[in-house]
């Protein structure tokens, strides 16, 4: 947990695995079945186009902070790390 970051230098990096298990429940399950939910309650035509709009804007948000949110992993090693294991640099015994 003390690895986890918030911001731009975190674009790279994977979102904690607990984070993206989160967002993809709600993203497939919850989100999909409170839409349902809002589109048979028989609310009028304005107030259930903003509650459809808001649950459609939930998962570009959980999205969104999962790009900025980062767990100290990196999914590519870097350049370094990739040079230091090539076998054209081991010394010759």
């Amino acid at each position: 947990m003390a690895k986890i970051k918030f911001g731009l230098s975190q674009v790279e990096k994977p979102a904690p695995l607990g984070y993206r298990r989160f967002a993809n429940a709600m993203i497939m399950f919850i989100i999909p079945g409170a839409i349902g939910l809002v589109s048979g309650w028989g609310l009028s035509d304005a107030i259930a186009n903003r509650w459809l709009m808001v649950l459609g804007f939930i998962p570009a948000l959980l999205k969104g902070i999962g790009v900025i949110l980062g767990n100290g992993q990196e999914y590519v090693p870097s350049n370094e790390t990739m040079d230091n294991q090539s076998p054209l640099n081991k010394p010759k015994q």
